[in-house]
């Protein structure tokens, strides 16, 4: 068989797999295993409360018990009917699906501590005076309710979702939504704590807000009842926290405010914001980009404004960093009529066409410092959350998944090591070289071409891995490699297809060093990456055992190539369960989140 009928061979099979798991996970979707494991919870549960129940109660309890052995698995759907369009700037009807995994939600015994069998935190204070089957969740938590394809997109927490789920505290902010601010609500604390520090500190002095006292001396600061549809509430909380940090020649003062201070505080501005529905972020060429900066130049912005950081010049903001600050849909709307916004404003109308406007504030975003990433609601979340000890990490199915990956990864290639040499020089002699050359050739690939190529991985997959993220690296490096090692079979008895493929799977092989400390750190915290890297660099020790072995005992039976395919098919096994590989959260007990501190989620 030729190469390319290999390389067709495999793509075909590997293509096909794809397409397998692809069947089975429609067939079998992700939100049937919550509910299969709910019924089973809640089955062993009702068997203990029927064995010690009166004979009146054991006929309810048998008819309840008879269904939870043989449930329906269904999508739980609630139809929320909101009071306005979205183009009106309501909320609409919006579809609810949350309950479709956290099924038990809203008993007030719970049928399991782990996430998401458990019941509502403080039920007696959310969800008896707010039943989800009327308020749904997402009314206070937010989130995309209609996914329940996995939990990162039910939750909202992906790219481009302009509502990411409220976790912890935060979800108290969606009680302005309903109640007056002006009341302080049990199980509101934290919001309550917002307002007050707002008051307290008198932050209305200085800025508009509505529901406060006015102050004649408002215009030295931005206007707030928009804030929330102008800046990035990340950098909100930052700015709170250390203005003079952003800005040092901002007269904003520094209240000294903890980073749960300036949550509380920007929880409360966030909720209490008014103005019009952003829409979707998006990416702009440089072309745009361009047009927008000679815009910027000819009508005159730098007579006012400086693009520089802290130039002196202080008649109109600083512009500098401003695409960290505000969002690009206010930013058009500002640039087409400053004083819709602010009619105090000293900012005049530039007579922007809409098409213009939208290209200036496309040039404005990319004001940033260097090294700028944007952040997320997500990303307010105490640090804390994502940092994992050895025995978090253990009880973690990712930490297995990436084990297994690095076993069969790190196995290929030891196996490779052991019988580059020995495997090469037989197939060459088959194809008619003498021993010496067939020595001498294998001798070249190991010596020369494998060890270079194993340095230079290193380098480049961890380059690599900073650009595509360490799971796509680790993907891309596995399936590759597995490919490869198959096809290892049909490269050994050519000299030159001998050193190529030496050079792709040494190469490859050195990636393991740069991608596996790094998507452990990622995974599982970088404050404990030292604790907890032993423990996955196991996997180097696992796969240096089995991969020698699984090459040794083919080469007894006089069968190399058979080791290669049985290692090259295991190592795409491990490609698939990195794509399996989920972010890691502590969010999934409450009672880990009560014995180390984390915050409880809430709603009010």
């Amino acid at each position: 068989m030729s190469i390319r009928g290999v390389i067709f061979f495999f793509s075909s099979a590997l293509l096909l797999l794809i397409i397998g798991m692809w069947i089975n996970v429609e067939h079998d979707p992700e939100w049937t295993k919550y509910q299969k494991k709910y019924y089973k919870e809640h089955a062993l549960k009702t068997e203990k409360e029927y064995a010690a129940a009166s004979e009146e109660e054991k006929e309810s309890l048998g008819k309840e018990l008879a269904f939870l052995k043989k449930p329906v698995y269904e999508v739980k759907q609630i139809l929320l009917k909101g009071k306005a369009l979205w183009s009106e700037g309501g909320n609409g009807d919006r579809v609810d699906r949350c309950m479709t995994c956290h099924m038990g939600i809203n008993r007030v015994d719970s049928i399991s501590e782990e996430q998401p069998f458990s019941s509502h935190p403080r039920w007696e204070v959310y969800l008896k005076n707010h039943p989800p089957e009327t308020f749904g969740c997402v009314l206070c938590h937010e989130g995309q309710p209609r996914a329940v394809t996995d939990p990162e997109k039910a939750h909202g927490e992906v790219k481009h979702w302009l509502t990411p789920m409220n976790r912890g505290k935060l979800a108290q902010s969606s009680c302005i939504k309903c109640h007056e601010k002006n009341i302080e609500l049990v199980g509101a604390e934290e919001l309550w704590k917002g307002i007050k520090l707002f008051e307290e500190l008198r932050c209305f002095g200085c800025h508009t807000t509505e529901g406060f006292g006015n102050d004649e001396h408002s215009i030295i600061a931005p206007d707030l009842t928009q804030i929330g549809t102008r800046v990035n509430i990340t950098w909100l909380v930052e700015w709170l926290m250390m203005p003079k940090k952003f800005r040092p020649s901002t007269r904003m003062p520094d209240f000294i405010l903890t980073k749960k201070e300036a949550v509380s505080i920007a929880t409360y501005l966030w909720q209490n914001s008014e103005g019009f529905f952003p829409e979707m972020p998006r990416e702009f060429d440089e072309d745009m980009i361009d047009e927008g900066y000679s815009i910027f130049e000819s009508v005159g912005c730098l007579a006012c404004h400086s693009d520089v950081e802290e130039d002196g010049k202080i008649h109109g903001p600083n512009l500098a960093r401003i695409g960290e600050v505000m969002k690009y849909e206010w930013l058009v709307s500002w640039l087409l009529d400053p004083r819709a916004h602010s009619p105090k404003t000293s900012m005049p109308d530039l007579r922007l066409d809409n098409e213009s406007a939208k290209l200036l504030a496309a040039y404005l975003t990319t004001l940033t410092s260097e090294g700028y990433k944007e952040e997320t609601a997500a990303d307010l979340e105490s640090n804390d959350d994502k940092e994992f000890a050895s025995n978090e990490m253990l009880s973690k199915v990712q930490f297995y998944l990436i084990f297994f990956a690095f076993v069969v990864s790190a196995g290929a290639g030891l196996m490779s090591i052991g019988l580059m040499k020995l495997y090469p020089m037989e197939a060459l002699q088959a194809n008619g070289y003498s021993i010496a050359e067939a020595s001498a050739i294998a001798g070249t690939a190991m010596a020369v071409f494998f060890s270079l190529a194993n340095g230079i991985g290193r380098i480049v997959w961890g380059t690599l891995s900073d650009k595509l993220g360490r799971k796509t690296s680790i993907i891309i490096m596995t399936a590759t490699q597995g490919l490869l090692v198959i096809m290892f079979t049909y490269m050994a008895g050519n000299e030159v297809l001998l050193y190529l493929g030496a050079t792709l799977i040494g190469f490859n092989f050195g990636g393991n060093f740069a991608l596996f400390p790094t998507i452990t750190a990622d995974t599982f915290g970088a404050k404990n990456v030292g604790q907890n890297y032993p423990f996955v660099f196991l996997a180097y020790g696992v796969g240096g055992i089995l991969g020698p072995i699984l090459g040794g005992m083919m080469g007894d039976i006089g069968n190399f190539s058979l080791a290669f395919t049985i290692s090259g098919f295991a190592v795409l096994a491990g490609t698939v369960l990195m794509i399996m590989v989920r972010p890691a959260t502590k969010h999934s007990s409450p009672v880990i989140r009560k014995k180390y501190g984390y915050p409880q989620r809430a709603t009010a």
